[in-house]
């Protein structure tokens, strides 16, 4: 498979919005429109107002005019019919926008000929009585797919392109062209193929990768067909794609593990000031990647958040936690240094979090908030998470010689924290090095 540059997408697709949605620089902004009952021929009286009704609906749809309400139309109508009697039907239509403070009028008639529908609907400008705009067209079908053609023609009689058709036309255009699904710094990857061996979590909302500590989002902004220009179109689309991202940022951050216990939202819940400094961290994310150019006409961004911050707001006190005992078979140990610890969790359904503990099975703490310094941990996370237990032992984190214990169990209701032996937790607390590693964070989970 292959990828096409992005820089050549956004040219390539700029291209063809500015065919598709031409249309907007010459587009008419109408103040007021009052749209007459479509006259009916070979349909019934039931139907011809429904389209018309149709046709106001996709009208108001477009924000490029005001709509005069059905009931006013009729009711001014029904006191001036027999005074406007005689007159021609453009005439009439001009009349009775004058009335009613309408800039322009919208009439038309809709007929059937054998199996063909024929629609012709015209636009008179009330001032000066004018043809402004006419449409015409047939349709061969059943009498509902007429909804889809008045829907069409209503955007045109305003200057504009209907949304599902701009859609096809562009779609038509890069079918044959592969985008990548994300880009982030340049580099075209998948948020959901990271290395194997990398720690992440993908939600609904976006992605958190434990094992670099940052959030990304996703956003999509749609093309808005009735902006004033191509220029504003663009711009406008990628705003909303931003402000979506954002929104879809919090909401992943919100789902992050603090503790066995917590979440960031938990936080943000009990806490006014974290939950206001947490939302000013995300309007401060970054952009990563080039906008990308979507076949449908919508627009997509990636942002990106690193979770030191908001380690800074939510990680617990460090409650100074007493040493555990080291017994006269652990100091066996002494004399081989270690460099770190890792704690092979595989099999224990352990999920990651900002702030796990390693205790032993009397509920004593070997690791965890006091073990070590808390702008330590905010800066460098308070354990490493790594899916492949030797590549492991050739991280920065741990790198040397690591001591290697396994747990048992896991602690706390959203399983954060491993569980190990009493006995294990003595040997390694008798290792020389233990209580640097741990005093400076060099801690792995190896997690399924």
């Amino acid at each position: 498979m292959r990828y096409i540059r992005v820089t050549f997408i956004s040219l390539l697709v700029q291209f063809f919005t500015i065919i598709i949605f031409g249309q907007l620089l010459l587009a008419q902004r109408i103040e007021s429109v009052a749209v007459l009952e479509l006259e009916g021929s070979g349909i019934s009286a039931g139907e011809a107002t429904t389209l018309t009704n149709r046709m106001r609906s996709e009208l108001a749809r477009t924000d490029a005019v005001t709509v005069v309400e059905r009931e006013k139309v009729q009711e001014i109508i029904a006191e001036k019919d027999l005074q406007l009697t005689g007159l021609t039907s453009d005439k009439f239509a001009v009349e009775i926008g004058k009335i009613l403070g309408a800039t322009t009028m919208i009439a038309g008639s809709i007929g059937k000929i054998g199996a063909t529908y024929t629609i012709e609907v015209r636009s008179i400008d009330v001032e000066s009585g004018t043809l402004d705009t006419a449409i015409s067209g047939n349709y061969q079908g059943e009498i509902d797919g007429l909804l889809r053609e008045i829907e069409q023609i209503a955007w045109e009689m305003v200057g504009l392109v209907h949304p599902d058709k701009a859609k096809e036309q562009i779609s038509a255009v890069l079918s044959d062209v592969v985008l990548p699904e994300r880009t982030i710094h340049g580099e075209v990857i998948d948020l959901n193929k990271f290395p194997p061996w990398e720690v992440i979590e993908l939600n609904k909302f976006g992605t958190v990768h434990y094992s670099k500590w940052m959030v990304y989002s996703t956003g999509i902004g749609a093309v808005r067909a009735n902006a004033p220009n191509v220029g504003a179109a663009r711009a406008g689309a990628i705003m909303a794609a931003r402000v979506d991202a954002l929104r879809n940022l919090v909401e992943a951050v919100k789902a992050v593990r603090v503790t066995s216990e917590t979440t960031v939202s938990n936080n943000m819940v009990e806490n006014d000031i974290v939950r206001t400094k947490v939302e000013a961290m995300v309007r401060g994310a970054r952009q990563v990647g080039e906008v990308k150019y979507l076949s449908d006409a919508s627009v997509e961004v990636n942002m990106a958040l690193p979770l030191s911050g908001i380690m800074d707001l939510v990680l617990p006190a460090a409650n100074i936690a007493p040493p555990l005992p080291v017994t006269k078979a652990a100091l066996t140990n002494a004399g081989q240094r270690i460099t770190g610890l890792i704690i092979d969790t595989r099999g224990l359904g352990i999920k990651p979090s900002m702030s796990p503990r390693v205790l032993a099975d009397d509920g004593s703490v070997l690791y965890g908030p006091g073990k070590y310094p808390r702008d330590f941990a905010v800066t460098q996370g308070v354990v490493g998470y790594h899916k492949d237990i030797e590549a492991a032992r050739d991280e920065a984190r741990v790198a040397g010689n690591p001591l290697t214990i396994r747990g048992t169990r896991t602690s706390g209701t959203l399983a954060t924290d491993v569980v190990i032996s009493m006995s294990v937790a003595q040997q390694a607390a008798g290792f020389d090095g233990f209580a640097d590693a741990i005093g400076n964070c060099r801690v792995m989970f190896i997690l399924d």
